[in-house]
């Protein structure tokens, strides 16, 4: 069993217990409620209301041939059923960003270069499909009136996401053009 987070979440305590006591009982992924706070202010940069994030595993019913970069894990085939959301309010995870615009610039190009490799196969149609789509989504995040309230924060935000999924694109298309991998520029 493991109980995993990033360096930028906080797992309150009673969280941490709920999530342990699950996976004990037998679960194979647990997955709880993630409040986002960026410079201070609460405010949910995703694409739903709600953002839920698996952080209790059991990698012993894990299809681990099946991991992939911000994809959920999933339970192997006898184990399917075996998801246990947290549901109630007061379980939730934090996850705490603090915006240095330029070191968030370079953690985007590293997340772009890494995202591209996933996505290296891909057609040109389908590429640009998922670049506008991403970026309609960025925009449509921004114009939510609580992000509006608080443009100053949650712009930088949005823009480096938008960046991030551009350089992804672009990365894409000039190795496949150049029949180059530009990777080694991020290093």
């Amino acid at each position: 069993m493991v109980i995993n987070c990033s360096c930028s979440e906080l797992i309150p305590h009673h969280t941490l217990l709920k999530i342990k006591e699950s996976l004990l009982s037998g679960t194979a992924v647990v997955e709880t409620k993630m409040i986002s706070i960026t410079d201070g202010v609460e405010l949910n940069l995703w694409n739903s209301q709600v953002r839920y994030v698996q952080r209790g595993l059991n990698y012993q019913k894990i299809d681990l041939d099946a991991v992939a970069i911000h994809h959920p894990y999933t339970p192997k085939s006898e184990y399917k059923k075996q998801y246990h959301r947290l549901n109630e309010d007061n379980f939730y995870i934090y996850h705490l960003r603090e915006t240095i615009f330029i070191k968030e610039c370079k953690k985007m190009l590293d997340y772009a270069f890494v995202e591209s490799t996933l996505y290296r196969e891909k057609n040109g149609w389908y590429l640009k499909k998922m670049l506008i789509k991403n970026l309609l989504t960025e925009l449509k995040v921004g114009l939510r009136p609580k992000n509006i309230r608080h443009i100053d924060v949650a712009l930088p935000q949005l823009l480096l996401r938008s960046i991030m999924h551009y350089c992804i694109y672009r990365n894409i298309i000039e190795a496949k053009r150049k029949k180059v991998d530009y990777g080694h520029h991020y290093k």
